[in-house]
């Protein structure tokens, strides 16, 4: 890519950009001193730039339509990143939720545009999304390894997390259109849940989207956020006391396989909620169950975690969209970003 040298400012034409396949999302990932500062106008930039003809980067799903907008940080050990959600079926974007997934390839990026790197001899990069303010630990591989074994994912948790779940022992009864009634546990953590006591395999995405509907409505209600907002509704089922069989849904949309956030949330829910003692949860999900997600819950409830596969698809840059036309602080000094001598693709 080539770097950026100039001496006054810049009018944007290009963004440089990288695709990173992060576990079960595809997301396009941004230095944020190619973009306008947060607000409206990025908001609008990445909206096009996702879903603008002809050369929209965004996908079909939900999971293909995920942005991170990453900054450095003083300390070389630390980053951050803002997560954006592009809904794709209502053209909206959402710049307040959580992607454990959006912030590896963060961290990927970050590593490869030398934005952050780990102290010598440690393996561990730590960053915070913007978005939610969620302060997350990455476990990186050796440079030569980071596409041959997974990255591990940390979620710092303080004791105000631990509370809002204690607050939801006390499932809520969503009313069907059916005559149905299902119990759910709302939760606000990042993300709105509803982890709904329905076997996955009985879930449709036409009962996906009512559900959605519903929860919006009694989470408000709940206090348990503020619209604008889309839940992610989580049937699962307990098959052992550490087991579970689940799936994902979004919007209506079902998840190819279990989001980060999601997993993770769940094994607050099995300790918290549901009271299953213990450290080691595992999630099955896919559509037969055949995908195992491992999630580890810190004592006292300290933090999640759990790995995954990360992956550079793409390394480029993007035209901005000819309905935006903004200008450019040239930065300090000029920066290049390698390119790894293979795409992991």
């Amino acid at each position: 890519m080539r770097p950026l040298v100039t001496q006054s400012l810049r009018r944007a034409e290009e963004i440089p950009c990288m695709i990173i396949c992060s576990g079960t999302s595809r997301l396009v990932v941004i230095g944020g001193e190619f973009l306008p500062p947060p607000g409206e106008q990025r908001n609008q930039l990445l909206l096009d730039l996702m879903h603008g003809k002809p050369q929209g980067l965004g996908g079909e799903s939900s999971q293909n339509n995920k942005v991170s907008v990453v900054t450095s940080q003083r300390a070389r050990q630390a980053f951050q990143f803002h997560f954006y959600q592009v809904v794709p079926q209502t053209g909206q974007l959402f710049d307040q939720m959580e992607c454990s997934n959006a912030a590896a390839a963060a961290g990927l990026f970050a590593r490869l545009s030398r934005v952050a790197r780990p102290r010598t001899g440690s393996t561990l990069i730590e960053t915070t999304n913007t978005a939610t303010g969620q302060h997350i630990v990455l476990s990186i591989p050796a440079e030569g390894e980071m596409w041959k074994q997974p990255w591990g994912i940390r979620f710092e948790l303080p004791t105000a997390v631990a509370a809002k779940y204690q607050l939801c022992r006390q499932a809520t009864q969503l009313g069907l259109e059916d005559g149905r009634l299902i119990d759910c546990h709302i939760i606000k953590h990042g993300n709105v849940f509803a982890f709904c006591q329905l076997p996955p395999e009985e879930m449709t995405e036409a009962l996906a989207l009512e559900l959605s509907h519903k929860v919006i409505e009694r989470a408000v209600e709940l206090a348990r956020a503020e619209a604008p907002f889309l839940p992610k509704v989580i049937p699962y089922a307990q098959m052992e006391p550490h087991q579970f069989r689940t799936a994902s849904y979004f919007e209506g949309e079902r998840h190819s396989s279990m989001p980060g956030s999601a997993g993770m949330a769940l094994g607050l829910l099995a300790r918290i909620v549901l009271e299953i003692p213990g450290r080691d949860y595992e999630i099955y999900c896919g559509p037969r169950h055949q995908e195992l997600m491992r999630v580890q819950v810190g004592e006292n409830n300290s933090y999640t975690q759990f790995e995954t596969p990360v992956r550079l698809l793409l390394h480029g840059a993007a035209p901005v969209p000819p309905q935006h036309s903004f200008f450019l602080e040239p930065p300090e000094e000029a920066t290049s970003t390698e390119t790894p001598s293979r795409s992991g693709a």
